[in-house]
């Protein structure tokens, strides 16, 4: 491992626990060390600060993945794997779930690396550099440890652009006939596609968003606009919702979103192929009212730079 040592006073951050270095704040940004390789990083009076890994082309030029001078082989990622998990399984009892993230990047001391877990498969996506040069390792490691039927990599995120990484998804353990999985969360039951779905396959950062929407759904006329899988209108249902309309453009989506609410056994539900906006302003028109909407957008722009102005 090469050495790379901080400018003056800008320790401060990383001795509180931030896990980047930015390029700014190394004395010098080598550019014959590879990018994702891994390096020791040091202040400026050579007092050891942790290791990790270096992208030369990336504003940040270093991603700590530990304290100490050890290198991210087999036995490191098993012992970070196993420590996340050990947290999941208290935080989401089997009963409950069996879908949810296993490693959340820098949450789990693994910037860059995003592992979730659905049912019998396994959906990885690398950020960093150094993440995806140890793609290979990782998917040993998690098939060793949780032996699932599918590993796929969704690396698909723009993100990887900003270090210099290429896009792609991959199944790279097992069938493609093992991406369909079905899942549980909170009594309600989804079909999931964690090939062709959105990010890693489902929204599992809405978990308790959707829970969140039973409360105010009992006998309530529902309203779900870009509801892709279904997940808000189906727990409206599940809180006792008179009926819900379910809108998004997506046809495919909406095939999903009927799937699970079939697998529930729901009857009082339509669904609407349609742009949202357009669904929207004929329902003004027409002076349709609901008790409970709701309103689940993608992000229409990435930055505000993006804006016509």
């Amino acid at each position: 491992m090469q050495d790379l040592y901080l400018k003056p006073k800008e320790h401060h951050r990383i001795q509180k626990g931030h896990l980047w270095v930015f390029s700014n704040e190394l004395a010098n940004v080598p550019r014959d060390i590879a990018s994702g390789e891994t390096v020791q990083l040091f202040t400026h009076d050579k007092k050891f600060m942790g290791t990790g890994f270096y992208n030369p082309h990336s504003l940040i030029a270093i991603r700590l993945i530990s304290r100490k001078d050890e290198q991210p082989d087999h036995d490191f990622f098993l012992k970070k794997f196993l420590e996340a998990l050990k947290l999941r399984e208290l935080i989401y009892k089997s009963e409950e779930t069996n879908a949810y993230r296993l490693i959340h990047g820098e949450s789990d001391g693994l910037p860059g690396l995003i592992v979730d877990r659905f049912n019998n498969a396994i959906v990885v996506q690398a950020f960093s550099a150094g993440m995806d040069i140890h793609m290979p390792l990782i998917c040993d490691v998690l098939q060793e440890m949780l032996n699932p039927s599918v590993i796929i990599v969704r690396n698909e995120s723009p993100l990887r652009e900003l270090e210099g990484l290429t896009l792609y998804k991959d199944v790279v353990r097992g069938e493609r006939s093992e991406t369909l999985q079905t899942i549980h969360d909170a009594g309600i039951t989804y079909e999931v596609n964690l090939f062709e779905g959105q990010k890693t396959g489902f929204f599992l950062d809405q978990r308790e968003n959707r829970k969140v929407i039973r409360k105010f759904s009992e006998n309530a006329e529902v309203l779900d606009v870009f509801t892709n899988d279904g997940g808000f209108a189906l727990n409206a249902l599940y809180g006792g919702a008179h009926s819900a309309i379910l809108v998004d453009a997506s046809k495919e989506a909406l095939q999903r979103a009927d799937r699970n609410a079939q697998l529930n056994k729901f009857r009082e539900y339509s669904l609407v192929a349609a742009d949202a906006f357009d669904t929207l302003d004929q329902m003004v028109e027409s002076k349709e009212s609901f008790n409970l909407v709701i309103l689940d957008p993608p992000s229409f722009t990435k930055s505000r730079k993006n804006l016509p102005g």
